[in-house]
């Protein structure tokens, strides 16, 4: 069995894009290109640039963050007991006595703790 490929030449020559400076400047481009070196663009120094307040000002502690550690744990004991409720439900629909008991211990359980 002979296998044969087939060879392609890509010696393809792209066009060049040669532009003179008289091209650029003609009167129908809007503006004149300008080449600009970093002297030119006004970059301020370092040495020039005003000092920074060296102390840091530290902000006083949140007391909210106390709050929010409450209104997490009260988001959490919601959901638990949004969940437990829905089992329930399950539980009822599908006549599940043993589960529902066990759900309902559980309720009480988080309700009183």
């Amino acid at each position: 069995m002979r296998h044969s490929r087939v060879v392609q030449s890509y010696d393809y020559a792209a066009p060049s894009l040669e532009v003179t400076e008289a091209e650029l400047l003609k009167p129908c481009s809007l503006k004149g290109w300008t080449s600009y070196t970093v002297a030119q663009m006004g970059i301020p120094h370092p040495d020039l640039l005003q000092k920074v307040e060296e102390q840091v000002p530290v902000q006083p502690q949140r007391s909210c963050i106390v709050r929010r550690s409450h209104s997490i744990a009260d988001a959490h004991r919601l959901t638990i007991h949004r969940n437990v409720t829905r089992r329930m439900q399950a539980a009822k629909e599908r006549g599940d006595e043993k589960l529902l008991r066990a759900l309902e211990a559980e309720l009480r359980e988080m309700i009183s703790a």
